[in-house]
């Protein structure tokens, strides 16, 4: 019976191990080039012209409490992004805090978006499963009204 037990034991182990290097994984480069730096941003505003997001929620990040966001401040989202220019993508700064003061989630039908705001002047937006990098914003230029570090802080103040 042990002989049994162990040929079928090794018998299995083999077969899977040849089994195992003849497939091939493709895997996602991370750091691969983005088609250009604003890839996920537009992919947000193409989201947001075409359907309302199903669920919309801020969350900060220091105590982790999180609102859901009504109709006109997804629309105020949606107004900011639209006033965005090549010259407010950039590539990651050096200054960028560890962590975001707000992450707003977005989910619509096809994939969840993401929007970290770190301080009042930098934001960056992504996937919940992206294979490149984020895209960094500078909003430093950007009119007070639309800036998401405000809201964030009107919203949980």
């Amino acid at each position: 019976m042990k002989k049994l037990l162990l040929c079928s034991i090794m018998i299995v182990a083999v077969s899977l191990m040849l089994v195992g290097c003849s497939n091939s994984l493709n895997i996602i480069k991370l750091n691969s080039k983005k088609p250009n730096q604003f890839y996920y941003t537009s992919i947000l505003l193409e989201s947001l012209s075409s359907e309302r997001p199903s669920k919309c929620i801020i969350t900060e990040t220091n105590f982790y409490r999180e609102k859901q966001l009504d109709a006109d401040t997804i629309t105020d989202i949606a107004t900011m992004f639209k006033s965005l220019n090549g010259k407010n993508f950039i590539s990651r700064p050096n200054k960028l805090p560890a962590k975001p003061a707000y992450k707003i989630l977005l989910i619509f039908k096809q994939q969840k978006l993401l929007v970290n705001v770190y301080n009042q002047q930098y934001i960056s937006v992504y996937p919940w499963d992206g294979e490149y990098p984020m895209d960094y914003i500078i909003t430093s230029k950007i009119p007070i009204s639309l800036n998401l570090y405000n809201l964030g802080n009107y919203m949980f103040k």
